[in-house]
């Protein structure tokens, strides 16, 4: 699984709240003192640290910021920026998509606090966590609820929090519960040549490939991207999820050069104005992995 980056979630949240304060106004704005006073204490995020954050978002077309001498006097939104907040809001509510995340994120806490820890994993202690979708804390309910589900899928032992091996190779293999859900099994190998792999089991697939350090760097690259999709603009996700596709077949046909014409095309639909605050961020990820590519 690749996690979400917290200063990504951060920036839509402000974005979200500046829009939310704004509906309520008569003048359509939000002032600078409402708007810190309306962020959650759990966001840690200073007067100083707000001015940057409305600095970006006002670079991107979203807000536009009133400064004083005195610091942040109010912020007004754009279109674009109402628009992206509601696409941010209606992510972050939807009900499947937080269940699913809800056990894929229990699921990697329990792995890293037994495996890489040694501490043995307790409720209590992942609730301590305020762990969430997209910013909205998980409850009570929610977790115990995953860790049922997570039992019933043979993912945890029955009574405790200890993975199985299904559970802890699923974590390894950076793969959701939705996998699960649908019934499918997939076994990847890595090598170093060619080979030929079968199975005898309709439900199962094995596939081998070689992988390149390139080709590492690129699948988490795309990882994060497709996280990061469900919180961008709907025309601007479905462009990106082509894309990358098309860039996870430049890999599995270890073929750097078609992997490289969609990573740079990605970079440009996440580099546009539409993309916001978000997709600015992750297409400065991906120079970097361009020029391991040669």
């Amino acid at each position: 699984m690749n996690v979400l980056q917290p200063e990504m979630i951060l920036r839509l949240e402000i974005l979200s709240t500046i829009a939310a304060i704004a509906g309520e106004s008569s003048n359509g704005d939000a002032g600078g003192r409402a708007l810190l006073d309306r962020l959650p204490d759990r966001l840690g995020v200073t007067a100083g640290a707000l001015e940057d954050h409305v600095r970006l978002l006002e670079r991107q077309g979203y807000v536009k910021g009133v400064f004083t001498m005195g610091g942040l006097a109010a912020v007004f939104i754009r279109p674009l920026g109402k628009d992206a907040a509601a696409q941010f809001e209606r992510q972050r509510r939807d009900p499947v998509r937080r269940l699913v995340a809800v056990r894929d994120d229990v699921l990697r806490w329990a792995y890293i606090s037994a495996e890489l820890n040694g501490v043995p994993p307790e409720t209590g202690d992942y609730l301590d966590t305020r762990a969430g979708y997209l910013g909205i804390p998980y409850t009570d309910a929610e977790v115990e609820g995953a860790a049922r589900r997570l039992r019933t899928a043979e993912l945890i032992s029955a009574g405790s929090w200890e993975l199985t091996n299904a559970g802890r190779q699923l974590v390894e293999d950076e793969r959701s519960v939705r996998d699960i859900d649908r019934g499918d099994v997939h076994h990847t190998t890595h090598i170093n040549g060619s080979t030929n792999v079968s199975i005898a089991s309709s439900h199962v697939t094995q596939t081998a490939h070689v992988q390149p350090q390139w080709a590492d760097e690129v699948t988490r690259l795309l990882g994060v991207v497709e996280q990061a999709a469900v919180a961008l603009p709907d025309e601007i996700a479905g462009v990106v999820t082509s894309l990358v596709q098309q860039t996870r077949g430049g890999v599995e046909r270890s073929d750097p050069s078609l992997a490289k014409r969609a990573l740079n095309r990605i970079a440009d639909v996440l580099s546009d104005s539409a993309a916001g605050a978000l997709g600015g961020h992750l297409a400065t990820q991906i120079p970097q992995v361009l020029a391991m590519m040669g």
